[in-house]
């Protein structure tokens, strides 16, 4: 089975954004939600073929193909911002409403972590509302319910469109790696090959519309 796993992977791949064209090589593509295992990079345990990650991967016996990297945006809703003020440092978001998202590999929130240059400004990990899916993140800070940390590959609509504000554009240093990782074989599948393929081809339209 060649699936994605809800959490794993961001926007750019949300069902509602890019998999409508997912290539008919790959039949047996499903997204959603999944029951992990205890070690969560055995795929092959958890019967998938690959797993497309925002994350530094783990030293195991996955092969990990880098297909891009995006930097960190720090957003926030017009109405949130008209009730609650604008943070004008990055220190300042200690005091405000943030909405945080876990690492996959962990279960534990997303360090808040900003970077100009050199300098870096690590933020403690405190907020009032932790979800799991990008979608449901990136939809509750458009309703204005505190301000969150994303990716800005997949989201350059919602910023142009106005729906969401960067905060500290001069702050945004930080970068995400996107892995795809699969099981080491000596012949790659043909839908796996397709769905990698797919994935780069994606990647490189997005960064082109941009």
């Amino acid at each position: 089975m060649l699936g994605i796993r809800k959490g794993d992977v961001t926007t750019l791949l949300r069902p509602s954004r890019s998999l409508g064209s997912v290539p008919q090589d790959c039949p047996h593509f499903e997204s959603g939600p999944q029951q992990r295992s205890r070690d969560r990079t055995d795929l092959v345990a958890d019967r998938f073929d690959l797993a497309v990650r925002f994350v530094d991967p783990p030293v195991s016996s996955l092969v990990a193909k880098r297909l891009t990297e995006t930097r960190i945006l720090t957003v926030a809703s017009p109405g949130y911002l008209a009730r609650h003020g604008r943070p004008k440092h990055p220190k300042d978001v200690v005091g405000h409403q943030r909405i945080l998202f876990p690492n996959p590999l962990t279960s534990q929130p997303f360090e808040w972590e900003f970077r100009r240059g050199r300098e870096v400004v690590e933020i403690p990990v405190a907020g009032h509302l932790l979800v799991s899916d990008a979608g449901t993140m990136l939809d509750a800070c458009i309703a204005g319910a505190g301000i969150a940390q994303v990716l800005e590959l997949g989201t350059e609509q919602l910023v142009r469109g106005k729906q969401l504000v960067t905060l500290f554009p001069d702050w945004s240093g930080e970068r995400f790696p996107l892995y795809a990782m699969y099981p080491r074989r000596t012949f790659m599948p043909a839908k796996l090959q397709a769905f990698v393929e797919f994935c780069s081809a994606s990647i490189t339209s997005a960064s082109r519309s941009r």
